[in-house]
C-alpha cells in the first residue's frame, strides 16, 4: 500500500487529478513533522524535493524514522545545489538589479551535507546519487511563473512591479540567448537512501 502525504490541499488536488484508476492510492493532508501512523507502520519511506522548504528538517527525520520499520529505507530526492536551470538564470537576473536571492538548495543540494544529515540520525547504508535530467529549453514564462508562485519567491515579495520587470526581461533574454544555441536545460538531483537501523 502507497500513502501520499503532503501539507497542501493544493498539491493534494494536482495528485489526485493526475491519477488513473489503475494507479490510484489514498492521500491524506499532514505535516510532515507529526504524521498519522503508528511507529513503524512503513517498510519504506520517501521525502521527495521537499526537504529545503520544512522548517524543521530534524524534527521531521525523527518522525520519518518512528514510522519505519526495523531495516526498513528511508529515501530523501534534493536537486542539487545550483541544479536547475531556470532558477540559476533568475538568480543571475535578480543581481543585475542588485537583488539578493538564495539558492534554497545550497545546503541540501551537497552530497557530503546530505550524507552527513542522514548519518547523524543514525541512519546506516547510506548511498547518494546524482542524477542529471537534460531536455530542450522551453518558453521561459513557466519557469518564472514557477519561481514567483513556488517558496522560492519570497525574496522577490516585495520588490517592486517595475523593477520585478527587469528581471523578468533580464532572465528571458538570458534564457532565449540558451535556448537558441542549444545549451539544454538540466536538472540535477541526488538521490539518498539509507537504512533504518534495529
Amino acid at each position: 500500500t502507497v500513502i501520499g502525504i503532503d501539507i497542501s490541499e493544493g498539491m493534494l488536488r494536482v495528485a489526485k487529478e493526475q491519477m488513473s484508476p489503475q494507479q490510484y492510492f489514498p492521500l491524506a493532508r499532514s505535516s510532515a513533522m507529526e504524521l498519522p501512523f503508528r511507529d513503524s507502520s512503513f517498510l519504506h519511506v520517501f521525502c521527495v524535493a521537499s526537504l529545503q522548504y520544512l522548517s524543521d528538517p530534524d524534527e521531521c527525520i525523527r518522525e520519518w524514522i518512528r514510522l519505519s520499520k526495523p531495516d526498513g529505507t528511508l529515501t530523501i530526492t534534493t536537486f542539487a545545489t545550483d541544479g536547475i536551470t531556470s532558477q540559476r538564470l533568475i538568480r543571475m537576473a535578480c543581481e543585475k538589479e542588485g537583488l539578493a536571492v538564495t539558492d534554497p538548495n545550497t545546503q541540501w543540494g551537497a552530497i557530503q551535507n546530505l550524507h552527513a544529515f542522514l548519518r547523524r540520525h543514525g541512519l546506516t547504508q547510506i548511498h547518494v546519487t546524482e542524477v542529471e535530467h537534460r531536455e530542450s529549453l522551453g518558453d521561459p514564462e513557466p519557469g518564472w511563473r514557477n519561481f514567483l508562485e513556488s517558496p522560492l519567491g519570497t525574496d522577490l515579495s516585495s520588490t517592486e512591479q517595475s523593477t520585478l520587470h527587469e528581471v523578468k526581461e533580464h532572465y528571458s533574454a538570458m534564457h532565449n540567448e540558451l535556448k537558441r544555441t542549444g545549451v539544454p536545460n538540466v536538472r540535477r538531483c541526488l538521490i539518498a537512501v539509507s537504512t533504518v537501523p534495529r
